[in-house]
């Protein structure tokens, strides 16, 4: 039976490996020692410096054992120590060859397993299972390293998805005009492969693909690492482990943000050793460092939007940190500074509080410095647990401001780029229900610049974990019901309150009214406020909704339900203005079926990841493509789940049964009968010149 991996790396003391006549005593951290006790007196029969307990391993078999220890030699391999231990004493066997483990890339040894190999195996094919303090596991068979899992993937905190650029390299552009030509001409033979293959006409180069579906999956772990991943594969493109300091290294934060006038995506990777942060900026397509990292003086608590030539980082102490910390960056964010605002949680005091940028007052013209100045408190009440934050997506793309009813009227979209939501359960007053004790959910959304309250929710006899999204003027809020036993899926959608006659006035007579006055955070406005609530068949881990590029594709719903598959909903499902009655003519032309209580249990084909199953599911992703009718959804966990999702089907795409060869065919045929068209009148035009 094989032990391993027993024992800390701390000053001292046994580790509890079954030796039968020999103790493995942890000297100091990174030097260790056989102690001999088969005789009279214990006695060390090996020194093992550089290596630690957590390193050692034991294989026994009765009165035998086979001990292994790993170190790192000086030039950076991994060197095995073989021992075996019996009644009489220990002895030393053959050790395998040394396999080559970078340390730049996972970091120290952590621990040794080693494996029961067959009588007619030598020593020297000694199978063991390597982990390093990044989590991966290295299988080696005493030769060389067999395969390697990256199994701190299975522990990913955070996703987030990067464009691939869609020009040449930098080699393919350099040169005269005319060396365009030949990659003018590839993208469109790519094009051409792309549509008849229907694929994604990816190539061995890191950069997009015709149609935009190849991307960059980002993950950032729980253990001390960020991987980028290849989305047309899921092959692993590189991996970035900080260098530790002070203490053991976190990694706390991952962004990706335009490279401003350098280029590409990069990738800033914010991180944690002792009381030490640091900011690492990478290049997304590549993992290199850009810049050296970048020391700040304390905890990051918020990332001002911003590219890799200004980007502003919020401190525990309210100061602002410019990266880089140059004077064209600091110069570059004044320009911005003045509409930059975030909002920070704190559970514990029961509030949310949101935050601007100012200048300080006396910083020089030529490197301003900044701070964040408190504008407005939102005061949560009290007993109020499982504080909920949701905002909408940066990127989002609105295609229209109205929504043009059945009828034809139109209603305005409330839009607020700095909408945030706050969703948390609060105790209820006794006599206000038949059970005391109760708890309801609570929704209150509110403008980020002013903190005005712009909607509020409240859902009796409900529980948590309250999941809630964001998209456009529309939240979605889950909660389960403790009256209903069931759980509830709660939808609004905010409106201008722009009504059909305002806008025949408007078509007749010409008066825009307030429409052509420029809306400010500052002015309160009330929105106008469609809600309803469905019973939901599952639990739900997570909520997002689909992005795509022009906001055109009519929006889907994405749960992430407790047995781990991915259910895609359409809005219209859940569209809080289905008719208690029968629908009307103007109601069916918008799709909406009459409203009943339940959603039922959803179709199969609802269910995007199919027979895939991803456990503990944590959060959804989602990016648009060049088709607007084609999203890309990561569904992370344990597992990581990357699919390309058609709301509407691909309706800017030639489909698979589409003839290509008549097309070829017809195109062909009208360039040949334009050239032969073309010289017959050419030459009718000379021949009547003789006449």
């Amino acid at each position: 039976e094989g032990e391993g991996g027993g024992g800390e790396g701390g000053e001292g003391g046994l580790s509890p490996e079954a030796l039968p006549s020999a103790f493995l005593v942890q000297l100091a951290p990174g030097h260790a020692a056989v102690v001999d006790v088969s005789g009279l007196a214990p006695q060390v029969s090996r020194d093992l410096p550089g290596t630690s307990a957590r390193t050692c391993s034991a294989l026994r078999a009765g009165d035998k054992a086979v001990l292994g220890c790993l170190r790192r030699s000086a030039h950076g391999s991994v060197e095995q120590t073989t021992l075996l231990v019996t009644a009489t004493g220990v002895e030393d066997i053959a050790n395998p060859p040394a396999v080559n483990i970078p340390a730049a890339r996972h970091g120290e040894l952590a621990a040794l397993f080693l494996g029961a190999y067959s009588a007619r195996e030598s020593a020297g094919s000694q199978r063991a299972l390597v982990v390093t303090v990044d989590g991966a596991a290295h299988a080696t068979d005493g030769k060389e390293v067999l395969w390697t899992r990256e199994e701190a993937l299975a522990e990913a905190l955070q996703v987030e998805i990067a464009s691939l650029p869609r020009v040449p390299p930098a080699a393919e552009r350099a040169g005269p005009t005319y060396g365009r030509l030949p990659y003018a001409a590839m993208q469109l033979l790519r094009s051409l492969t792309a549509q008849v293959g229907g694929g994604a006409a990816g190539s061995a180069a890191l950069q997009a693909d015709v149609f935009g579906f190849r991307k960059l999956i980002l993950v950032r772990s729980r253990l001390p690492k960020v991987f980028a991943l290849d989305s047309d594969g899921g092959g692993l493109v590189w991996s970035y482990l900080p260098a530790a300091g002070e203490g053991a290294v976190e990694v706390v934060a991952l962004d990706v943000v335009p490279g401003g006038d350098s280029g590409g995506p990069v990738a800033q990777v914010i991180t944690r050793s002792g009381a030490t942060y640091a900011v690492h900026t990478l290049d997304a397509l590549t993992g290199t460092p850009v810049t050296p990292p970048a020391a700040v003086g304390s905890r990051v608590v918020w990332a001002l939007p911003g590219d890799s030539e200004a980007r502003a980082l919020v401190l525990d102490d309210m100061s602002v940190t410019v990266i880089p910390g140059t004077a064209d960056a600091a110069r570059r964010f004044a320009a911005t500074a003045a509409g930059a605002y975030f909002y920070l949680a704190d559970p514990e005091a029961g509030a949310i509080q949101g935050y601007g940028i100012r200048q300080v007052a006396g910083s020089p013209a030529d490197h301003p410095r900044f701070r964040a100045q408190l504008r407005w408190t939102h005061v949560l009440p009290p007993g109020a647990e499982g504080v909920t934050l949701a905002r909408p997506d940066p990127a989002e793309a609105v295609h229209a401001p109205v929504r043009v009813l059945g009828d034809r009227s139109v209603l305005h979209k409330y839009l607020n780029a700095n909408l945030v939501g706050v969703a948390y359960t609060e105790p209820v007053a006794a006599e206000r229900f038949a059970v005391s004790g109760d708890r309801a959910v609570h929704v209150t959304l509110l403008d980020g610049v002013t903190g005005a309250p712009v909607y509020d929710l409240a859902q009796p006899r409900s529980t948590g974990p309250v999941q809630l999204a964001i998209s456009e003027n529309m939240a979605v809020v889950h909660a389960r019901s403790s009256s209903a036993v069931q759980h509830v899926v709660s939808v609004v959608e905010l409106y201008e309150n722009a009504t059909a006659p305002e806008f025949a006035r408007m078509l007749f007579t010409g008066d825009r009214g307030d429409l052509d006055k420029p809306q400010s955070a500052f002015e309160r406005r009330r929105p106008y406020a469609l809600s309803q609530a469905y019973y939901f068949p599952t639990s739900v881990h997570a909520i997002a909704v689909t992005q795509t590029a022009k906001g055109i594709t009519p929006r889907h719903v994405l749960f992430a339900q407790s047995d781990g598959q991915l259910l895609a909903l359409d809005k219209r499902i859940i569209d809080p203005r289905r008719p208690l009655q029968a629908p009307s003519a103007a109601d069916k032309e918008e799709g909406l079926a009459q409203y009943t209580p339940s959603i039922g249990m959803p179709p199969r084909q609802a269910v995007i990841t199919h027979g895939q199953a991803v456990a503990r599911p944590r959060g959804i992703r989602c990016a648009s493509t060049v088709l607007e009718s084609t999203t890309v959804i990561a569904y992370f966990g344990v597992d990581l789940f990357v699919a390309l999702y058609s709301p509407a089907k691909t309706f800017d795409k030639l489909g698979e049964s589409f003839n290509y060869g008549a097309l070829v065919l017809a195109v062909g045929g009208l360039a040949v009968l334009t050239v032969a068209s073309t010289f017959m009148r050419q030459r009718k035009e000379v021949n009547q010149l003789w006449r």
